[in-house]
């Protein structure tokens, strides 16, 4: 019963980004905008955090 809950746990926490960035492409195309570079911009975002977290 233990390992389930840590699994379900995980796989929230591992989702969360994933569902906000679907949450703002669904945002963009209900306000008639076409994004195509969702994953683009979430790779970027992680990239720029790492640095962040590195450098201060």
């Amino acid at each position: 019963m233990n390992t389930l809950i840590h699994l379900l746990e995980a796989a929230v926490i591992a989702g969360t980004p994933l569902l906000l960035g679907a949450l703002g492409e669904i945002l963009c195309e209900r306000a008639g905008n076409l994004n195509l570079g969702v994953e683009g911009e979430m790779f970027m975002g992680a990239v720029a955090g790492i640095a962040a977290a590195f450098f201060y």
